[in-house]
């Protein structure tokens, strides 16, 4: 099997609170599927609301989950509220331009 050291995906997460979770099992797939891709799953707007109830233990190696500090303060979810392992970021929409300028594949669920 290739090996995918280079290749990078952001998987991007803003409206349905169940596809935050969907999102954790899509990036394990992938993984699985291409060795060695690194996965960033970004995720803002309301499926923040899901975020706080994240079992990072689910969430595969190599796979990065951030998360939103503007919605997160427009929901009113406390950063404290966030599983550790998972990243703040000021701006999601900042993050998912950076990683495509840097050559990531975008995936919107």
């Amino acid at each position: 099997m290739t090996q995918h050291t280079n290749s990078r995906l952001v998987i991007h997460v803003s409206e349905a609170v169940e596809d935050v979770s969907r999102a954790i099992a899509t990036a394990g797939a992938l993984r699985d599927s291409f060795p060695g891709i690194r996965i960033r799953i970004v995720v803002n707007g309301p499926a923040l609301t899901a975020v706080p109830a994240i079992d990072t233990a689910e969430i595969s190696t190599d796979v990065d989950v951030s998360v939103c500090a503007i919605g997160l303060q427009r929901r009113d979810i406390a950063q404290a509220e966030i599983p550790e392992g998972v990243e703040v970021v000021p701006a999601a929409s900042v993050v998912i331009v950076e990683e495509q300028l840097n050559g990531a594949m975008y995936l919107r669920l």
